[in-house]
């Protein structure tokens, strides 16, 4: 019945059936129609319960609880997970083509192999955008994971120690 309210709020008049789809409605009219008989007696039974002042039964804020306390809504995103060759490009451009935790670059040695990393991890709710991609090496993407970056902690454009330590075999 929340579920009604909600609808017959939304499209200011007594809904039709065909009203009964999302993102207005969580339901069709199919559970309606097999609960009461029929569409016309579950909108009875919903102006009897509306009028009899049985507001517990029309509460949306019934609709909103999580099925679940243990299980969390999966996260959703704006963005794709991988970026388009555009927005890599950009990205790389931005960072001159370098790993931004340890400064390394293709140019510099060979066999490297640069990746697009999201700052704050995707796992976590991060987007792809230019401003939460980063460009690092596959090793230094590999030991970071989803570990989320710290602003403090990126070493940059190889002015951190490790860039001026040469390369790690």
């Amino acid at each position: 019945m929340a579920n009604m309210a909600v609808v017959w709020e939304r499209v200011g008049r007594q809904p039709r059936q065909e009203d009964f789809s999302p993102p207005i409605s969580r339901f069709g009219p199919t559970p309606y129609v097999r609960h009461y008989g029929s569409w016309r007696k579950a909108l009875e039974a919903f102006v009897a319960a509306a009028t009899s002042g049985d507001a517990v039964a029309l509460q949306p804020e019934a609709l909103e609880q999580p099925e679940s306390p243990a299980s969390p809504q999966p996260q959703r995103h704006r963005t794709p997970r991988n970026a388009g060759w555009r927005l890599r490009h950009k990205v790389m451009v931005r960072d001159d083509f370098r790993c931004r935790m340890c400064g390394t670059s293709p140019a510099m040695r060979h066999g490297v192999i640069l990746v697009l990393d999201h700052i704050k991890p995707w796992s976590a709710g991060g987007e792809t955008t230019f401003d939460n991609l980063q460009t690092l090496c596959e090793q230094c993407n590999g030991g970071k994971s989803n570990l989320p970056m710290n602003e403090n902690a990126r070493g940059g454009r190889g002015d951190g120690p490790a860039a001026q330590a040469g390369p790690t075999e």
